[in-house]
């Protein structure tokens, strides 16, 4: 079964010079906002979806949520598993992202969710968690950022 992995638009939360730096209830920017809305033409023109009639999985960080409806999806689940990822920002993790490694506590994540996976087709998440679970899938990721870019779609095989 293929899934739709996006991860969400830029927000306050990946602003360093915001007050609202890693914080869950950050919102979007409104850079984040266009990303959202070009997700939506994505979605549409390449896979065929219709937001207004098919239901999306989301984090239940704000801007995962943002992400979904400004992407036009009017039905969104709300799934803990989807959230972002805890990683301590050490010299260690920068080496490891450099390397296009997956950090353990990702990994454990990405695990989780592909225990239980949520069973919409589309999901909106998170940075680290789509990247560990592209490796876990197999996804070929080889013309691609490791991370993914904000607003990016990755089909994963599920």
């Amino acid at each position: 079964m293929s899934k739709l992995v996006v991860r969400h638009g830029l927000s306050e939360a990946n602003d360093r010079n915001s007050a609202a730096f890693g914080l869950p209830e950050a919102p979007l920017m409104p850079k984040g906002r266009q990303q959202a809305r070009d997700t939506g033409l994505a979605l549409v023109a390449t896979y065929g979806l219709d937001p207004q009639s098919t239901s999306a999985a989301a984090s239940d960080m704000l801007r995962s949520q943002q992400t979904a409806e400004v992407a036009g999806f009017r039905e969104i689940i709300s799934y803990a598993v989807l959230n972002e990822v805890n990683i301590p920002k050490t010299p260690k993790l920068k080496a490891i992202l450099e390397a296009c490694e997956i950090v353990p506590e990702a990994r454990a994540a990405a695990e989780a969710v592909l225990t239980n996976p949520p069973a919409e087709q589309v999901w909106f998440t998170h940075g680290y968690l789509i990247a560990a679970l592209c490796e876990l899938t197999g996804a070929d990721t080889s013309d691609r950022r490791f991370i993914p870019s904000f607003g990016e779609v990755r089909e994963l095989s599920i």
